[in-house]
């Protein structure tokens, strides 16, 4: 699935600012987290930002 997003990414040159991917896990005992959303984003000067939701270990 992951693999199909990013060739979607790299098939379409309108994407300039960025994009988020979101993980959503099964109940598991490694975590609390249901889903955890990781966003990435270029700035005008082409650097690469990265965020993402706060793990609740």
């Amino acid at each position: 699935m992951i693999f199909i997003f990013f060739n979607y990414l790299f098939q379409h040159e309108d994407i300039k600012s960025g994009y988020s991917i979101k993980f959503t896990f099964d109940k598991n005992p490694y975590f609390e987290n249901d889903s955890i959303v990781k966003e990435y984003s270029v700035t005008e000067s082409s650097e690469t930002q990265c965020k993402s939701t706060p793990i609740r270990w």
